[in-house]
């Protein structure tokens, strides 16, 4: 199990940007093992659910996130984490992507992902 911290480079990213490829992400969002997505936690606006960023495997979408915490974060404190169920894994090779959909204008997005390597 891997906790992974990505840090917006500032407030306000255009909306469709992958956080992922900013500051060196690439090697966590490729990876060659299959894994999935255990846990996240986000925090960044000033108001809840003001903003969002959404979770693919690949090209499929997994999950709409929204800060649970109104302001930055870092680290996130426990509250912060929430379980992400899905019935879906990232294939090795198969890029993680944290798409902004709804810019945050007031903080950057503090985003924890707990990743956990399968067959391991």
């Amino acid at each position: 199990m891997t906790n992974f911290t990505v840090v917006e480079t500032s407030a306000g990213t255009a909306v469709g940007t992958d956080l992922m490829t900013q500051a060196g992400n690439n090697l966590i969002a490729l990876d060659s093992r299959p894994r999935i997505v255990k846990r996240v936690g986000i925090t960044g606006s000033a108001v809840l659910r003001d903003a969002y960023v959404d979770l693919y495997y690949g090209f499929k979408f997994i999950a709409r996130l929204y800060p649970t915490t109104i302001g930055v974060t870092n680290p996130l404190e426990a509250r912060d984490m929430m379980p992400l169920v899905t019935g879906d894994a990232l294939r090795g090779g198969e890029l993680l992507r944290l798409i902004v959909g709804k810019v945050s204008v007031t903080n950057a997005f503090v985003i924890v992902l707990e990743i956990v390597e399968l067959g391991v």
